[in-house]
């Protein structure tokens, strides 16, 4: 009832009341973990608060996971863990810190008000905002000239001044994505991307079938990540058939721009959301001969790994920021509409022997590099290496 009565209240004054949604308040939430060893110190780690209260969250998306082995690492060696979402821009530091793990803009906000002891860790998730947002902006500026369509930039980030703060740099991606930031003198340290998933080679693929079938498989940001250019390209090559898998529904004035390519053309085939994890995504896999990404700027694309894992030749932008090479697959270097069409033909044109050894060497490259146990492994030396560093820090201080 007194709630009743103070939102009338407020309502009357002309003061907007609205209920808060959960994820709303999983965002500004701060979860403590406490360590059952004997504490060695504090950790406070900014990235995703969602798998910390909902453990169900880290098979949905691989961050979810990491985000959880990242924490986990530190309790094993008697740290207590303070966990914030990456977008909660309210907390404020109430104890010292031996270390602050940060993946984008909190490392400017929060750092200066840490102790001096604090190691800052930058988490490279994404190319720098800059370039981001620019390159962003240049392929929806290339499509105004193309189509004279306008279309809302999605996936802008927000400017930030945090790789200035940072005293060490983690990133999952080849050099493009580091190279974003001009990063000098800091340690550097490189984390495998983890795939979603394990599945075995599919031996049985008849590659003289799927030769001419190739998946785009991304997440939101149509323009972002080159679907224009491979809706314009693919329509132009009938014979040439492409699988479209992604929550198209949430972009609208992208679904009524294409509306003819992607649901009146007969070799595009919208697929909508297909769940990594499940039987569907392996069945259009086994439908296709590679996965094929455009993008303009990533962080490590998680969906290209996930798809070599399932033994899909890559054709993807050096800006995906996987490190492919010839033996599997295919780097696009301009991304023009008439590049992504004479890759696709390359790769259509060779025989089934060759489509199925480039598929097997893009399968082992992905079981090699990039499973949950490497990720593990590798990140586990990471945090060795930061905790001798921060050990190593605190000492020349107080020398």
């Amino acid at each position: 009832m007194v709630k009743r009565l103070i939102k009338k209240a407020l309502q009357k004054s002309g003061i907007e009341v609205r209920r808060i949604s959960r994820a709303e308040r999983e965002k500004w939430q701060s979860i403590s973990l406490r360590t059952k060893e004997s504490c060695a110190g504090q950790v406070l780690l900014s990235y995703r608060a969602d798998p910390f209260l909902d453990p169900t969250v880290k098979e949905k998306h691989i961050s979810a996971w990491q985000c959880l082995e990242m924490a986990q690492a530190f309790l094993d060696r008697g740290y207590n863990v303070d966990v914030i979402d990456y977008q909660n821009d309210r907390f404020m530091p109430e104890k010292d810190y031996n270390i602050f793990i940060d993946v984008h803009s909190n490392l400017e906000r929060i750092g200066p008000l840490l102790n001096q002891e604090c190691v800052k860790v930058l988490l490279i998730v994404w190319a720098h905002w800059l370039f981001h947002n620019y390159a962003n902006y240049k392929r929806h500026v290339e499509l105004q000239q193309r189509r004279k369509l306008i279309l809302k930039p999605k996936r802008q980030l927000q400017p930030t001044k945090g790789i200035g703060v940072a005293d060490i740099v983690l990133t999952s991606a080849n050099q493009f994505t580091p190279g974003t930031y001009g990063i000098a003198q800091r340690p550097v340290f490189y984390l495998p991307i983890p795939s979603q998933i394990m599945c075995p080679f599919p031996e049985d693929k008849d590659y003289d079938i799927t030769r001419t079938n190739y998946l785009y498989f991304s997440g939101f940001g149509a323009v972002h990540k080159g679907l224009d250019l491979l809706l314009e390209a693919f329509a132009e090559m009938p014979n040439y058939h492409l699988y479209v898998c992604g929550r198209l529904e949430e972009e609208k004035d992208f679904t009524d721009a294409y509306h003819k390519e992607l649901f009146q053309t007969p070799n595009i085939h919208y697929l909508g959301f297909v769940d990594v994890a499940g039987r569907k995504f392996l069945d259009v896999a086994n439908t296709c001969v590679g996965v094929i990404s455009p993008s303009c700027s990533e962080g490590g694309s998680g969906a290209v790994i996930n798809c070599s894992r399932a033994g899909l030749i890559p054709i993807i932008s050096y800006e995906c920021g996987i490190a492919v090479d010839g033996s599997f697959g295919l780097i696009l270097e301009k991304c023009s509409i008439e590049e992504i069409k004479n890759s696709v033909k390359e790769i259509s044109d060779l025989s089934g022997q060759e489509l199925k050894a480039m598929a097997r060497s893009a399968w082992e490259f992905a079981r090699t590099n990039h499973t949950r146990e490497r990720f593990t492994e590798e990140y586990s030396k990471v945090v060795d290496n930061i905790i001798q560093f921060q050990i190593a820090h605190g000492n020349s201080l107080r020398g």
